[in-house]
């Protein structure tokens, strides 16, 4: 049996100990994985990609048990996503469902880019277009040559 499953570059599954290793540059991080979510994902990583049926999904996590139902694999592909979600891995790996089919394993390749811009990329280019917009309508503002100052020869002089 294989110890270590390559999802994608930034990911690896170590199955002897439920370990779903993420690379970030030159360190690395590890989560601990149920058993169930394990297999479940080591599941999706040996059909490399493909769609899968929940029959099968069933049967290949849980062999020879008629007491799993498609409940206990909804709660399990919702435990593998909340969990993608909470160590901010699901823009590298994600379960897609597909409607009346089953679910596919998303991974992407290569980290194109970074995690930081992938989540502010639209909060800074709106940033950004704004204070171009200010710095625009200022110049327009200051670069008119109006006198505003009103001269000494029409100042109201009081008794």
């Amino acid at each position: 049996m294989e110890s270590q499953l390559k999802i994608s570059p930034n990911l690896s599954l170590l199955t002897d100990e439920d370990l779903l290793v993420v690379f970030k540059g030159k360190s690395f991080e590890t989560i601990k994985l149920e058993p169930q979510l394990s297999s479940l994902l080591m599941c999706f990583i040996r059909s490399e990609h493909a769609v899968l049926s929940k029959d099968y999904i069933i049967e290949s996590v849980w062999p020879d048990n008629i007491y799993v139902g498609r409940n206990a694999l909804r709660k399990n592909v919702y435990k593998l996503r909340a969990l993608f979600k909470e160590y901010h891995i699901e823009h590298l790996i994600e379960i897609i469902t597909i409607p009346k089919k089953g679910y596919k394993l998303n991974a992407v390749e290569e980290e194109t880019r970074p995690y930081f811009k992938t989540k502010y990329m639209k909060a800074v280019a709106i940033a950004a277009a704004s204070l171009i917009i200010c710095f625009i309508v200022m110049r327009g503002v200051t670069e008119e040559d109006i006198d505003y100052r009103i001269p000494s020869s029409e100042l109201v002089q009081l008794p």
